[in-house]
């Protein structure tokens, strides 16, 4: 899904920090009580190898394991024909009013998190709770500050760091915190709308452990099961790659499966595909629930380890949403004396109920600020405007989008505009279309003639792209042609031109 490389290495025994993925594309079902797992028909890739296999775990013993035996191959991880390639972006977590605790790491307290994908133009808010704690300690909900095992970020992850309770020692000892995630439509107030969201994988990566000749510690991830019709479990069905050292969690418990690690300890962020697992949920979902942990087998003394977890959602859409009853075309803005000015045609309209107009200032977060209902004169093109007054916002570049809503409920977001108040007699900057795929033109009004340079960069800071450009005095149209090899997020677009730099939002959407 996300042609993202795996990496192997030996892992630290003391805090380490778990990296999560996109999902593997064949599954592995529980069958009853027989707890075989049956390979699903989907697609799985390793290094050159393609094959189905069977997992059958009949003992809660570790299975053998060799931390040097590591899958890199970049197209593993992958979500099937015609999903969407989308991936979470857990960052900038803040705990929600109310919270039982101060530090928020207890039952019951709620963390929430912003824009944590966007989905065909539309971002996606989530609430994470933690449900239970059972024999352990949440150490940490979301650790930022996590890096991979080559010293990159690994901020974008969910990320909690969790111990047992208790002092390991001669004691068979087993422990986990409960999550739920609730992901929510981004509306005005936010988190109040849930938002079901069809194909959603789960990924838990870097499983694994330690043990001696007595006994072992090793991590555990398990998923809730969410019954189908007539008692039939549809979803989660799990997934693990071949030659996995993972083993069935057959003391997960009634309405949970997942898997416990390996015994191997592998040092970073291990992306083997050796000690990962995924869940893919079937239906849309708008609510799941899972648990990270341990599971200690007496026998000798591992003291109270912090261990570090990592998690990812991704290949998701919203379900069943089909188009809607109208072709957007032309949508600009622009400034003049306090006031903004949006324009936009409108054809085929059809049971449209409107237009909603959402601002804002840093290009991420939009808020509500009025409403154009649709004509729904059928077969004629219509010319919208409205007007908005921001002579006292303070911020110097604002952003516009439409919420188009129909009779029925089903909504869409259009390309995101921007004005500039105040260009200082340098450069006007826009991105034609936005979200973009794979080209986009940047619309520059230049004061003078000169060199100048254009930069991308990603939500981490990281410079992906780097082009350098002629300017002209007037209107100048600059392609972008190589937005293909960005992966679906928000981007920063910099145009630096003499003296002067501006800067633009880009949303890529593959």
């Amino acid at each position: 899904m996300y042609n993202t490389q795996l990496y192997c290495a030996n892992i630290s025994k003391k805090s380490l920090y778990l990296y999560c993925g996109p999902p593997f594309q064949f599954a592995v079902q529980a069958a009853f009580l027989n707890l075989i797992y049956i390979i699903m028909n989907k697609k799985f890739t390793c290094i050159g190898i393609a094959m189905l296999v069977g997992i059958t775990a009949i003992a809660q013993s570790p299975i053998n394991c060799n931390a040097s035996n590591c899958t890199t191959n970049s197209t593993i991880d992958q979500c099937g024909a015609g999903s969407p390639n989308v991936v979470t972006n857990f960052q900038n977590k803040t705990q929600k009013a109310g919270n039982p605790c101060a530090n928020g790491l207890c039952v019951n307290s709620v963390w929430r998190y912003s824009g944590v994908a966007t989905v065909s133009g539309n971002p996606i808010d989530a609430e994470i709770k933690v449900v239970a704690i059972s024999n352990a300690i949440l150490d940490d909900m979301d650790d930022d500050a996590a890096t991979d095992q080559a010293g990159n970020s690994i901020a974008t992850f969910f990320g909690p760091r969790i111990s047992p309770d208790v002092s390991l020692n001669n004691t068979s000892r087993r422990g986990y915190v409960e999550f739920e995630i609730k992901f929510y439509q981004r509306t005005s107030p936010t988190f109040t709308t849930l938002l079901p969201l069809s194909g959603l994988n789960f990924v838990h990566y870097d499983i694994d452990g330690s043990s001696n000749a007595n006994g072992w510690f090793r991590e555990l991830g398990d998923v809730k099961i969410i019954p189908g019709i007539n008692n039939q479990i549809l979803n989660p069905t799990l997934a693990a790659a071949t030659g996995t050292e993972l083993t069935l969690d057959a003391g997960a418990g009634g309405g949970w499966h997942g898997f416990l690690g390996s015994t191997c300890e592998r040092t970073g962020v291990s992306r083997c595909a050796q000690v990962a697992v995924a869940a893919n949920y079937t239906g849309a979902q708008s609510t799941l629930s899972f648990r990270m942990g341990y599971d200690f087998d007496n026998g000798y003394n591992v003291g109270q380890p912090i261990r570090q977890y990592g998690a990812r959602f991704g290949c998701f859409d919203f379900p069943g949403g089909g188009p809607l009853p109208v072709t957007l075309a032309g949508l600009g803005v622009s400034y003049k004396a306090g006031m903004a000015t949006l324009n936009w045609t409108a054809t085929y309209e059809s049971n449209l109920k409107g237009y909603e107009i959402e601002r804002s200032l840093d290009g991420i977060n939009f808020v509500n600020i009025g409403f154009t209902a649709a004509k729904n004169q059928l077969g004629l093109t219509q010319q919208y405007q409205f007007d908005n007054e921001i002579s006292t916002i303070a911020q110097n570049v604002v952003y516009y989008r439409l919420h188009m809503v129909d009779m029925d409920g089903k909504a869409r977001y259009s390309n995101v505009v921007s004005v500039r108040k105040n260009n200082k007699g340098g450069v006007k900057m826009n991105i034609v279309p936005n979200p973009a795929t794979s080209i986009a033109q940047l619309k520059i009004e230049a004061a003078t003639t000169g060199k100048g340079t254009v930069m991308i960069t990603d939500a981490l800071g990281r410079r992906v792209l780097l082009q350098t450009v002629t300017v002209a005095t007037g209107s100048n149209s600059i392609m972008l042609n190589s937005l293909a090899t960005l992966t679906t997020g928000i981007y920063t677009v910099k145009v630096l031109v003499g003296n002067e730099v501006f800067t633009d939002k880009l949303i890529i959407r593959n």
